[in-house]
């Protein structure tokens, strides 16, 4: 939990800031069990994911889009029926298959480590679907992948190394669907592409700033 005043990350069940004595308050926004996850030893980081149902209703939409098209074209009924089952179908499985990566337990890597939050990533493209989780801890950014497709199978980021953090806008197959760009001080980038990059950089601003 980070104190509004110091700055300072606390645990989770502490009533007060063990740095300044300032009483904590979590944001409604973050307390909502919408942005919360249980991915913690202590069950205090902030899960930052698109709303499930959101999701499925992304992914489903071409599909219902092209059955239009079809009834307008005078396809048979039941080929524009068999692509909005199809889409149903294809919608429900990967909203699943991202819903299955933010529930993943916590990294043997991060046993001992403070998560602040974390979310579904990749690091390839806005264009394609999430390979792994992203962590934000309270010294840098974790990634681990769960796909043999991924460019690496995990980064660890240390804070101290980080010069540059930047956000890359524009539409991929989720509207908010960002690529946050890390600069590392040997000039070497990293690109991860994850939901609500707006939260990550705040995050990560109130994490630096400490």
């Amino acid at each position: 939990m980070i104190c509004g005043q110091c700055r300072l990350i606390n645990p989770s069940d502490n009533l007060f800031c063990q740095n300044c004595g300032s009483e904590l308050e979590i944001p409604e926004r973050l307390a909502s069990p919408m942005f919360t996850k249980a991915n913690t030893m202590d069950n205090n980081s902030i899960l930052l994911t698109r709303n499930h149902w959101l999701v499925r209703w992304d992914l489903w939409l071409p599909f219902i889009l092209m059955a239009l098209v079809g009834a307008l074209l005078r396809w048979p009924m039941w080929g524009v029926a068999a692509v909005v089952l199809a889409g149903l179908v294809f919608s429900y499985y990967l909203s699943e298959r991202i819903l299955r990566i933010v529930n993943l337990s916590i990294p043997v890597e991060l046993m001992d480590q403070q998560i602040i939050a974390y979310g579904p990533a990749n690091t390839s493209s806005r264009w394609l679907m999430p390979n792994g989780v992203l962590y934000l801890l309270g010294n840098g950014f974790f990634y681990k992948s769960i796909s043999d497709d991924d460019r690496s199978a995990f980064h660890h980021v240390q804070l101290s190394a980080i010069t540059k953090v930047s956000v890359s806008h524009g539409m991929g197959w989720l509207g908010d669907w960002h690529s946050l760009c890390i600069e590392i001080a040997n000039e070497r980038k990293l690109r991860f592409v994850v939901h609500k990059s707006a939260v990550w950089t705040a995050l990560l601003h109130m994490v630096r700033k400490q």
